[in-house]
């Protein structure tokens, strides 16, 4: 059975292929029937995300989370937390603060993600 430090290991090489432009390793990390639900609600696909960094329309520059859980139920496993992302969309600078869940499933003996969610955090104003 899979540990929680294991799945954190992937979640930091995802996160690392991400910010690098590392579609081969996302290619690998994600499932082929994978789900991208992004904090606008605009839900996408494996190949419309790697598809848009590949281009450069996305472009990742840093990932940051924290308050992060991992829960494994079998051969699933969910990740929650807040991350703070910096990145260029379109070439347009944006930072985003969203609370996200990620699942990954052990599919034939692979773990993968199969779904991404996040909310974007609504600023505090005092």
């Amino acid at each position: 059975m899979i540990q929680s430090h294991e799945i954190m290991a992937l979640e930091h090489k995802r996160r690392s292929a991400m910010v690098d432009a590392d579609t081969d390793t996302l290619s690998q990390l994600f499932a082929d029937s994978m789900v991208w639900i992004h904090g606008t609600a605009r839900a996408d696909s494996k190949s419309g995300v790697i598809a848009s960094i590949a281009s450069g329309k996305t472009v990742y520059q840093a990932i940051d989370c924290s308050e992060e859980t991992v829960r494994i139920y079998g051969d699933t496993a969910i990740v929650t937390g807040i991350v703070h992302s910096k990145l260029k969309i379109a070439n347009e600078e944006r930072q985003l603060h969203n609370r996200f869940s990620i699942a990954w499933a052990n599919i034939n003996r692979q773990w993968q993600v199969v779904n991404w969610q996040s909310t974007t955090v609504p600023k505090v104003i005092s």
